[in-house]
């Protein structure tokens, strides 16, 4: 019987023959070795950093795969002749889906080879006792068609790698948060730690990490451990009505854009309640479904009034100051959110424009970017803006499922994320490096970047939830 090694050398030394036959002994020896040499590889890249971080096939490992795709179809083949069958039954394996083919396919390769001559050739002694022939063999239909799926395959991991941003690379980082459990129509069963529908994100001076949801606000610390959550259904003072935003003012307050309500709520760091302020309405200081909130060095509190497409802005106890863009220069339709720069720069994210507009602290209109599109600084959605330190401007582009970073100008630096969600009982760390519908981006003063990765699964005609996606937030490492 062939051995380990000889099967491995023979197979090599047969690479593009796809006539003749080959042992069931060479055709398993050659299946262990690909699987070995995988787990292997695959070490490599998670050592080297070249690993596929949303699931996917490493650079190296995807590279072996390629160079060994051929001579893998042949000995198939082979195996195939040797039990008397043509090699084009291996089409099958694209049907395994369906578990029959899957399992004919199964019984073929495990059936003993015979000794005994057939229509793809008598047994003629050679290495193990496959049948083996010397001399390059020509070019069949069916290697013809590996060639072309394998040279397709090479293609899409090229483009697939460069839509990703950054040469495909994405940045380290660690997730945490999964969707609680359906108990009823409507209903869902959160758990500590766990999200319905995490639409924003704040980082606090210490690290404190504070996540708006429709059920209420929860903290964690910077690495993802739960520390305590707040908030109920309603309209009383410390309920919530579809909450959409949350922000942290350097003392610890936090802010909360309560959409429902109409209304900003503040707290303390612990979530204890403080104030209110705001009624439905079109005067200052009112809103119509406020969708965003921020606050400056000095304390000086932003909305997003989105329904009244105007920025409203507040001392830290809810007294109106100024308003802005309501049909003027630099004009919103429906700002979704709002951040505030260490210069006092205003950034708005515009999302029904597809655009970053930029205003000084009082109003003033100074700058804009982003048209609708799919390119680099081009937005589908841009419903969250985050300004980081050193000035540079994050933008949670929705709809293209990605994060992109601009100077404070507006110039396009890098993006990253493609779009992917997991499946229910599914854990998400299978998808990290991709999104699905962020709504929210944060900067922590290190530079680390979270994002409220998430789009509420889709309302069955009973009121069950259905379509479940990824419900997290994902920490990145500071971007270059």
């Amino acid at each position: 019987m062939i051995s380990f090694v000889g099967a491995v050398k023979l197979g090599f030394q047969r690479y593009f023959d796809f006539s003749g036959r080959s042992t069931r002994a060479e055709f398993w020896w050659w299946v262990l070795f690909g699987f070995l040499a995988a787990v292997v590889l695959t070490i490599v890249d998670n050592i080297l950093g070249t690993n596929g971080e949303d699931g996917g096939t490493g650079l190296i490992t995807g590279l072996w795969q390629l160079a060994t795709l051929i001579p893998g179809l042949a000995v198939t083949v082979r195996r195939l002749h040797d039990i008397n069958k043509s090699g084009w039954w291996l089409l099958l394996g694209f049907l395994s889906w369906l578990i029959i083919p899957f399992i004919v396919l199964l019984v073929w390769f495990i059936r003993p080879s015979s000794d005994e001559a057939n229509r793809y050739n008598p047994p003629l002694p050679g290495p193990g006792g496959a049948v083996y022939k010397t001399g390059m063999k020509r070019l069949t239909p069916l290697l013809a068609l590996a060639l072309v799926l394998a040279f397709l395959l090479s293609v899409s991991l090229i483009i697939f790698n460069m839509s990703r941003g950054d040469g495909g690379h994405l940045p380290e980082g660690v997730t945490w948060g999964i969707y609680g459990s359906q108990v009823g129509p409507f209903k869902v069963d959160i758990k500590d730690g766990q999200f319905y529908n995490p639409v924003g994100v704040a980082v606090a001076s210490d690290g404190s990490v504070y996540v708006a949801e429709t059920l209420g606000i929860q903290k964690y610390t910077s690495e993802g451990v739960y520390v305590s959550k707040w908030g109920t259904q309603g309209t009383g003072d410390g309920e919530f009505s579809w909450l959409d935003s949350v922000a942290v003012a350097s003392d610890g307050s936090v802010y909360v854009a309560d959409t429902g309500n109409s209304r900003i709520q503040k707290f303390t760091s612990e979530g204890v309640y403080v104030s209110q302020w705001g009624t439905e309405g079109t005067r200052d200081g009112q809103f119509k479904h406020p969708r965003g909130v921020a606050v400056a060095a000095d304390g000086s509190v932003y909305v997003a009034d989105t329904g009244n497409h105007r920025i409203q802005k507040f001392t830290s106890e809810g007294v109106f100051i100024t308003k802005w863009a309501e049909g003027t220069a630099g004009q919103g339709n429906g700002p979704h959110r709002v951040a505030v720069a260490a210069d006092g720069s205003v950034y708005v994210a515009d999302e029904g424009n597809n655009r970053i507009q930029k205003f000084t602290s009082e109003g003033v209109f100074v700058s804009k970017w982003g048209t609708e599109g799919a390119g680099d600084g081009q937005f589908d959605w841009p419903t969250d803006v985050a300004v980081a330190a050193d000035g540079s401007v994050y933008v949670a582009d929705e709809r293209n499922h990605r994060i992109q970073k601009f100077t404070s100008e507006g110039v396009f630096i890098t993006k990253w994320g493609t779009e992917g969600a997991g499946e229910i009982g599914l854990t998400r760390d299978l998808f990290d490096g991709v999104f699905h519908y962020p709504r929210g981006v944060a900067v922590a003063a290190d530079g680390s970047v979270y994002v409220a990765d998430n789009y509420p699964g889709a309302v069955g005609a009973s009121g069950e939830l259905i379509d479940w996606k990824n419900g997290r937030i994902l920490k990145f490492s500071p971007r270059p």
